[in-house]
C-alpha cells in the first residue's frame, strides 16, 4: 500500500466572477460560509483567496499540512457526509463564480537535497 504523502500540498482553483459579482462579495461568502466549513472539515487545511491579474477571476488556494491529511479528510463516509451537509452553500457559491480550472502543487524541499 502506498504511504502517505508527508509534505505539505497546495490546491488552486480559479473561478470566473459572475456579470455583476465583485470580488468583495466573494470574499465575504467565503469568510462567512466557505471557511467555517472547511474549519469543520479539517484543522490541517488553510484557505485563501487572490484576485487574478485580470480582475475577473478568483483563485481559491488550500494549502494543507500534507498529502496525507488532504487524502484522508477528503475520503470516506466522514467526506461524504461532510459534502452533504455543504451541498446548499456550494450551489450558492456556484450563483457567484463558473469553474474555470484547477492544478496542485507539492512543496519542494530546497535546503535539503
Amino acid at each position: 500500500m502506498d504511504q502517505p504523502d508527508p509534505r505539505p500540498v497546495t490546491m488552486y482553483k480559479r473561478w470566473s466572477l459572475r456579470d455583476g459579482v465583485t470580488v468583495e462579495e466573494v470574499a465575504a461568502f467565503a469568510r462567512q460560509h466557505i471557511q467555517p466549513a472547511y474549519q469543520r472539515l479539517s484543522p490541517d487545511v488553510t484557505l485563501g483567496l487572490e484576485m487574478a491579474g485580470d480582475g475577473l477571476s478568483i483563485v481559491a488556494v488550500q494549502r494543507w499540512t500534507s498529502g496525507g491529511a488532504r487524502d484522508a479528510a477528503t475520503s470516506g463516509e466522514r467526506y461524504a457526509i461532510w459534502w452533504a451537509a455543504n451541498e446548499r452553500t456550494l450551489e450558492l457559491w456556484d450563483q457567484l463564480v463558473i469553474f474555470a480550472d484547477e492544478w496542485k502543487s507539492v512543496e519542494v524541499d530546497l535546503e535539503h537535497p
